[in-house]
């Protein structure tokens, strides 16, 4: 329907950027994605600025239930870059999605988003991937 989702898997994404970079995308001339399943359920390795720099994207989505082991997933330094690349706008709102309840992860990990950050930052949480609203 001409919606385009860039799907990271476990993508190391340094890889990708340059890969990215090798198509023509640039910060000058950025990657428009409707939505962005993150790579490796958010971990902080997995999720570099360099790609969030040349990706025009406010719509994320999370693969996790928190983690497991020493694992805890997503971290929130990658919700911190997600909030905070070059390519949002002024004003445009980021919405989160995740296949897990927010209380369920949260049990796992640590609090996601404080509601300071969600207003401060314009973003909202959805844990209900069927209400994925790519326009």
């Amino acid at each position: 329907e001409g919606k385009t989702v860039l799907v990271m898997g476990d993508a190391d994404p340094c890889i990708v950027y340059h890969k990215l970079v090798d198509l023509g995308y640039s910060e000058t001339s950025s990657l428009k994605a409707d939505l962005m399943k993150v790579s490796h359920h958010g971990s902080r390795n997995n999720t570099c600025m360099q790609l969030l720099n040349i990706l025009d994207c406010n719509k994320f989505l999370f693969s996790t239930n928190g983690g497991f082991g020493n694992s805890y997933h997503p971290d929130r330094e990658t919700l911190a870059k997600l909030l905070i690349s070059a390519k949002r706008k002024e004003g445009s709102q980021v919405c989160l999605y995740f296949n897990y309840p927010k209380e369920t992860i949260e049990r796992r990990t640590e609090i996601l988003l404080t509601e300071k950050e969600l207003q401060d930052y314009n973003c909202i949480v959805n844990d209900d991937v069927d209400t994925i609203l790519i326009s």
